[in-house]
């Protein structure tokens, strides 16, 4: 379980962050703490033809990624699932 202390902790974490690879790893760290080896977050957009100003970040191997979107496996993901067409984020409690 979280502190509010770690959670402060990450936060400015993430405020300290000065470009993409600082904020790669703060999630690296914080997935290797709550106990997963892989992350993903990014806009909701089409994947298959994201526009030029959409941001993603990942630690997965390429070839999971390619199979991820030929075979679109992404479709059947529960938390993509939830997030589609929201205009908030999902919030995990």
């Amino acid at each position: 379980m979280m502190h509010s202390q770690e959670f402060q902790s990450i936060i400015q974490a993430f405020y300290g962050a000065k470009d993409d690879q600082g904020i790669y790893e703060v999630f690296d760290h914080i997935t290797y703490f709550l106990g997963f080896r892989y992350f993903a977050i990014g806009h909701h957009i089409d994947v298959l033809n994201p526009p030029i100003v959409s941001f993603g970040i990942e630690n997965y191997s390429p070839n999971w990624l390619r199979d991820l979107f030929h075979d679109r496996y992404f479709m059947d993901d529960p938390i993509y699932f939830l997030c589609n067409g929201r205009h908030a984020g999902l919030y995990v409690c």
